[in-house]
């Protein structure tokens, strides 16, 4: 049985995007990044995915600052998949935005 997304702490609600909250739940990333994040205003996804070109340089530029061991890939697994999907969902409004459609949120 898969676990809960977590439920991070309204303060951390009322300061993320609603995006960057709702990837960050789906993917069960760990309270303490989510409060990382918030307490950095790092609060879009395009902030988030700005934070490295690798998974290498989100574990050292945000898993470790936020307390999380870069040694337990279980751990790191979270908010690597978070990375990864707020890194193709910029890109994904960065060429609709080249293509002048309609971006689906104001926040990229």
């Amino acid at each position: 049985m898969a676990s809960p997304a977590p439920k991070y702490p309204a303060d951390v609600k009322k300061a993320l995007t609603r995006e960057l909250y709702d990837l960050l739940a789906d993917n069960k990333v760990q309270e303490c990044v989510a409060k990382w994040l918030t307490a950095k205003r790092l609060t879009t996804v395009q902030a988030f995915a700005d934070m490295g070109d690798s998974k290498t340089d989100i574990v050292k530029n945000v898993a470790v600052p936020a307390g999380l061991t870069e040694d337990d890939p279980a751990t790191l697994q979270p908010i690597k998949s978070a990375w990864r999907n707020a890194e193709a969902d910029t890109k994904k409004a960065l060429e609709r935005k080249a293509k002048g459609e309609e971006e689906g949120d104001a926040e990229y």
